[in-house]
């Protein structure tokens, strides 16, 4: 019974959240943020990263870490998407399409991008190369 309490608080313990009107920092993203470029055949996206400090929702007044991102993608010449200029906006302005960094294991982090003309969302995984110098860009289309 005893070794059945001490797992028990052991588990709960784990889970606990923040201090109210914490900032959770998190170094390790400055390396996903700059600009990017994929060119598959037809295709061309321009990503534009940075790590911003946001205000989370939720009664915790927390603080913290993530990318924000913006997008340009072009369909051979036809120009899909383009919210690059809106890029030195803050998060809060709502002009960003990505939003990641809150879950990161090494050099992934997952998130969402936000498809501003559709009004919907896709779950989003961003992975960086071991050398640093090459990123790979996931959206899943549910």
């Amino acid at each position: 019974m005893l070794m059945l309490l001490i797992l028990l608080f052991k588990i709960t313990r784990a889970q606990d959240h923040p201090p109210k009107g914490s900032n959770i920092a998190n170094l390790k993203l400055q390396k996903f943020a700059g600009s990017w470029i994929s060119i598959n055949q037809k295709d061309t996206i321009w990503l534009k990263l940075k790590v911003e400090n946001i205000k989370f929702p939720g009664s915790l007044e927390l603080t913290g870490d993530v990318i924000i991102g913006y997008i340009k993608y072009l369909k051979g010449k036809q120009q899909i998407f383009d919210n690059m200029s809106k890029s030195n906006l803050l998060h809060s302005n709502g002009a960003s399409s990505i939003l990641a960094g809150l879950n990161q294991k090494g050099d992934t982090i997952t998130g969402t991008l936000r498809d501003q003309l559709k009004n919907k969302s896709l779950a989003l995984t961003l992975a960086l190369s071991k050398s640093e110098k090459l990123l790979s860009f996931f959206f899943n289309l549910h």
